[in-house]
């Protein structure tokens, strides 16, 4: 009988044992989906901000228009970083900007989105001195022939040790009509969202 009770109790106290440990796992399973469920979440949101302000160098940067997309970051040859971003189209032309800094003396080295060399092969090519914060002819803006029918712009500034070029492609209007005017709208986007510090 004696044997019984203890058989007995030792088999309800692996009911009980059972029974917390399920309810342990249960909630542990719980808070590991929370955890998971939050984490997720948190990185949604990373991945669906962007950047109010795009850091070239020390002492400037770009703010990009409300609607802009960050296609693609990254550094160049670490003197320098890179951007590529899109937004609505310039006067339907132009909707993408490869933006990229890099230190004076890397200049030499330093990639264009499309090389010198194409500059130099292209059918036609236009070179306007802009005044950049009140400074006349301190950019360099080239509109010139790339891909077939279009057009590439480049505008350049040296800035504090640095060198800043935006980049864009796009469609080509008739060039007796339209490239002054192309040409400073592009500068007027870039200017009016650099910061200067």
């Amino acid at each position: 009988m004696a044997t019984n009770k203890m058989k007995l109790n030792k088999f309800s106290n692996l009911i009980i044992i059972l029974f917390l440990l399920g309810i342990f796992s249960s909630c542990s399973t719980s808070e590991v989906q929370q955890d998971k469920d939050l984490n997720d979440k948190n990185n949604t949101d990373t991945n669906d901000q962007r950047p109010a302000l795009l850091r070239l160098t020390y002492y400037l940067a770009f703010r990009p228009p409300p609607d802009y997309k960050l296609l693609e970051k990254g550094d160049v040859d670490n003197k320098g970083n890179r951007y590529k971003i899109s937004f609505s189209s310039i006067a339907g032309l132009f909707s993408e900007m490869i933006i990229s800094s890099t230190n004076t003396e890397n200049k030499s080295r330093f990639k264009y989105e499309i090389p010198q060399s194409e500059v130099e092969k292209a059918k036609w090519k236009k070179y306007f001195y802009m005044k950049v914060q009140d400074e006349p002819n301190k950019a360099t803006l080239t509109i010139f022939s790339c891909k077939k029918n279009l057009a590439c712009l480049r505008w350049e500034w040296t800035y504090k040790g640095f060198l800043v070029v935006f980049e864009s492609e796009g469609e080509l209007p008739p060039l007796d009509k339209a490239d002054e005017e192309l040409v400073n709208t592009y500068h007027t986007l870039v200017e009016k969202h650099l910061l200067l510090y």
